[in-house]
Parts: C-alpha cells; structure tokens; sequence
C-alpha cells in the first residue's frame, strides 16, 4: 500500500500523540525548579573546559577537578602574559561567581526538601 503525504503525517502525528504523555503539574513544577541548576552547572563545566584548553595553550596542566581549578589556574603571573592573564581572571571569576549561584540554589532546595 503506498501513502499518500497527508496519510503518512496523519499517521506520524497520531503515533507522536500516543508517546506525549504529559506529567501531573507538581512534577512539573520540580522540573522547574531542578533545571536552572542543571543549566548552570552545564555552563561551569563548559567554562571550566575552556579554562582548561587556555591553560593547555599556554603549558600548564591542571587538575581535572573544578574546585581546584580556580586555585591552580593562574599559579605565577609574571610566567604569562598579560592579555593572557586578563582573559584567564574573567574566566575565573565567571567560574565562581556560577559555583555560588549553584550553591545557593542547592541550599534553597534543600530548604523547600526540608519544609514538605
């Protein structure tokens, strides 16, 4: 049997409707409130990445691990450049000022956790 366009997206959609099914609105709701933070430790990561390939760049190794590689990543100064040392500090300080913001949205859902 040959489909005709219009039968074959009829039949795409109704088979997409059948796997949509959506959750009760209070997981919804949890889904929300955990995404920002998932969203803001994707972007860290990334950050710490680049971070890691700038220093690579550059010579220096560092550790795999991102609460070390704030620490690690600008060990001497004077051995770097100074356009170097620039873009390394923003990247730094976005990579603090993002580990903050996550954990002050860990402690607010450890709050709301405790509450219920």
């Amino acid at each position: 049997m040959r489909w005709t366009p219009k039968q074959f997206a009829k039949r795409r959609n109704a088979r997409q409707c059948a796997l949509c099914r959506l959750r009760p609105s209070n997981s919804r709701a949890f889904s929300w409130r955990i995404a920002p933070g998932r969203l803001l430790v994707r972007q860290r990561a990334m950050l710490a990445n680049a971070l890691r390939a700038h220093l690579a760049e550059l010579g220096l190794v560092t550790n795999p691990r991102i609460a070390n590689l704030a620490n690690q990543a600008l060990p001497d100064e004077d051995a770097l450049p100074a356009r170097a040392c620039t873009a390394l500090h923003i990247l730094v300080r976005q990579i603090m000022a993002l580990s903050e913001e996550i954990t002050t949205l860990d402690r607010k859902l450890v709050a709301r956790h405790t509450e219920s």
